[in-house]
């Protein structure tokens, strides 16, 4: 018998916590709708507000005035890309003009070399140019002193007024100008 009435008091006990947990949950749910309702018509009454209306139309104007100010910024940039475009056009029409050697060997080499065409162009080497871009752009030597050995052959190609060239296996490795 007493084993049945502590059961029954375990139980009673538990229902009212548990009843006492439910209800706390319910009465904080109650609350925050209660603060949400508040909020919102707060926030509407805001809305109605002339003060609001006052704000809601200076950040309109702000921000009309904010695109105006972009599109007359966006225009002056695309004129100014414009002239610059053309200051580029007639510049190289103007170099084209002044330097026709160059233009005339450029266009003869870009089949050729490729991305070593200006360089060749120029009158240039860069290590790394064959033997054959390298005649293209100094012309033919007036020496050419050759070694071979295990690890391949190297070449001295001598020009005037002391200027060599260095190849391993037909690369260039070393100017000396």
């Amino acid at each position: 018998m007493k084993l049945k009435t502590l059961i029954l008091l375990i139980i009673t006990v538990f229902s009212i916590v548990i009843g006492s947990a439910l209800i706390v949950q319910y009465v904080l749910k109650k609350k925050k709708l209660e603060e949400d309702r508040l909020r919102y018509e707060m926030y509407a009454e805001y809305r109605n507000s002339d003060s609001y209306k006052k704000a809601e139309a200076s950040v309109l104007l702000e921000k009309q005035e904010h695109d105006e100010l972009l599109e007359k910024h966006k225009e002056k940039v695309i004129e100014r890309n414009k002239k610059d475009e053309k200051k580029r056009k007639d510049d190289l029409a103007k170099h084209r003009r002044e330097n026709p050697v160059y233009y005339e060997r450029l266009e003869k080499f870009k089949k050729a070399y490729g991305n070593w065409a200006h360089t060749i162009a120029m009158r240039d080497v860069v290590i790394g140019m064959t033997c054959e871009m390298c005649i293209a752009s100094w012309g033919k030597p007036n020496n050419i002193n050759t070694t071979t050995n295990t690890y391949g052959v190297r070449e001295q190609w001598v020009y005037g007024n002391s200027r060599y060239l260095y190849f391993d296996d037909g690369v260039l490795t070393t100017i000396q100008d």
